[in-house]
């Protein structure tokens, strides 16, 4: 762990070159990596320094926060708020462009934790995380959701890649679970697309006996709202870039094997329980419960909080959102 300079030198050039690649053999790994650094070596330094300081500089331009007035003694609360917006997009710049979404519990700023001595925590090394290692859509949606308005479209491509690349295991999950077409998405997943699994906070690995898809915890056991929520997202963000190669290769399968999920997993109309206070089996059946092809959503719940309902507000409102949001797309879609 100790790098020694060959002779005393005052400016060192340090350069690191991961290579995150799966191969069938260690040769063919290593092979890779001994091309990825003759690329890279071969890129002049200054060069790929100044492409650097002109994205940061276009980057700074696509939109600010600059909040003025108010009293004097308002001034510091004032600087806070300009200081804030702008530290929290910078954060969230420099982890939001590779391979892998942000992580909501800490991105790429993970740290050590010290004792009350100074000593570093034995247990919270730069690699620990409250909440592990998964993504929990109910968090991830609060990092993405406020770049529209900012501007920062781009920073979206790792996070619908992720779900994008899990969506023929998504596809076949289902089919294994639960018989029929469509992918659903669990709350928190890995990078990789399988569930948490994690005891009482995940799917369970003990699954001896157990049904199959249904998740030992109940915060997460039918939380597959954030499918919907992540298809009105990818709507939104084709209203806001006019990307249709995105729409066809990203938004409509994802969000067609979202609405297939919904069409076929849930009982309808008298099939169902009946439909007590729900105004979506109302609507349009003169108030008689069971209406014959509304859907009944049950077994669910909403987000993480409130187990065991029927009917949960997400799935209609996000439903009545994403549908006519997809049926609205361009007829060449």
């Amino acid at each position: 762990t100790l790098l020694v300079s060959a002779q005393p030198a005052t400016r060192q050039t340090l350069t690191i070159h991961p290579l995150t690649l799966q191969t069938p053999t260690a040769d063919g790994w290593l092979q890779a990596l001994g091309e990825q650094t003759a690329a890279e070596s071969a890129r002049d330094a200054a060069d790929c320094y100044a492409a650097h300081a002109r994205w940061w500089r276009a980057f700074w331009q696509r939109s600010w926060v600059s909040v003025s007035g108010g009293k004097p003694e308002e001034a510091k609360e004032i600087a806070n708020i300009n200081t804030g917006w702008h530290a929290h997009r910078y954060l969230i710049a420099c982890t939001a462009r590779g391979n892998s979404p942000i992580k909501f519990n800490a991105s790429i700023f993970n740290v050590e934790k010290y004792n009350s001595k100074g000593q570093p925590a034995d247990w919270v090394t730069p690699d620990f995380r409250n909440w592990d290692g998964a993504l929990w859509f109910q968090n991830q949606r609060h990092i993405y959701w406020p770049m529209f308005a900012a501007g920062d479209h781009d920073q979206f491509a790792p996070f619908f890649k992720m779900y994008r690349d899990a969506l023929p295991l998504a596809e076949k999950r289902t089919r294994i679970y639960y018989k029929h077409d469509g992918a659903y998405f669990p709350e928190t997943m890995h990078f990789f697309g399988t569930w948490y699994n994690s005891g009482l906070s995940g799917y369970g690995g003990n699954r001896k006996g157990k049904e199959l898809g249904l998740a030992d915890s109940g915060w997460i056991r039918y939380y597959w709202q954030g499918g919907i929520e992540l298809s009105a997202m990818m709507l939104e963000y084709y209203r806001h870039t006019g990307d249709e190669a995105f729409v066809r290769e990203t938004l409509l399968p994802i969000a067609s094997s979202i609405v297939t999920f919904y069409d076929q997993h849930y009982k309808r109309g008298a099939d169902g329980p009946p439909a007590q206070g729900s105004s979506l089996l109302r609507q349009g059946s003169g108030g008689q419960a069971g209406a014959a092809g509304k859907i009944w959503f049950s077994p669910a719940q909403v987000l993480e909080t409130y187990w065991d309902v029927d009917n949960p507000m997400p799935e209609i409102a996000g439903l009545r959102c994403v549908i006519p949001g997809l049926l609205a797309l361009p007829e060449n879609l």
